[in-house]
């Protein structure tokens, strides 16, 4: 999926009514940007051995789920 067609698919759920239905897979899309499954669950798996590529990892987390909110309308 593109951002462009991400950017639809929040249209069509705020026009529905549904933004909080869209709001895990805006995150999943979004941190997918950085990060495929497989990465991510070795920054997991490590942790401890690497605390500051798990920081990165928690601050890239942190800032999808602030921009899917900003971008569904549900941080207001």
């Amino acid at each position: 999926m593109t951002y462009e067609e991400l950017l639809v698919e929040i249209k069509l759920a705020k026009a529905n009514g549904k933004p909080q239905e869209k709001y895990e897979k805006v995150v999943n899309f979004l941190i997918r940007q950085r990060y495929t499954l497989a990465e991510e669950l070795a920054i997991q798996r490590q942790r401890e051995e690497k605390p500051e590529e798990f920081d990165a990892y928690y601050r890239v987390c942190e800032g999808a789920k602030a921009e899917a909110k900003s971008l569904l309308g549900l941080d207001r």
